[in-house]
């Protein structure tokens, strides 16, 4: 696993997530904005560009399309926080959604 932001590092580790170069799972997506909210179930895709030392999350599923809600977060233009032991937030803005706020909780913590 080459993720260097301390909270991913800490919710991967967490929730016990595979550590492959590519970290990827099923979660349900909390979106809220100040005009729109919206709970789907999606894939998320969590990695590492290499030689930037930038970590990039990705929402991927038919719903997340139909929303059109913000589907890719780098940390270096997203504050990503970790709850432990609950989820992963990802707080950004864009110009469809104003500010906006994305909890991620992985499938293996829904199950438990």
């Amino acid at each position: 696993m080459k993720i260097t932001l301390q909270p991913l590092i800490d919710f991967i580790t967490d929730f016990n997530l595979n550590t492959a170069e590519v970290v990827s799972f099923n979660a349900k997506i909390c979106f809220s904005s100040t005009f729109f909210s919206t709970i789907v179930e999606g894939n998320v895709e969590i990695i590492n560009i290499h030689g930037k030392n930038i970590n990039v999350v990705y929402l991927l599923g038919e719903d997340i399309e139909k929303y059109g809600v913000p589907n890719m977060f780098e940390d270096e233009h997203h504050k990503i926080e970790y709850q432990p032991n609950d989820c992963v937030i990802v707080k950004g803005r864009s110009e469809s959604f104003d500010n906006y706020t994305i909890k991620i909780y992985p499938e293996k913590m829904l199950q438990k």
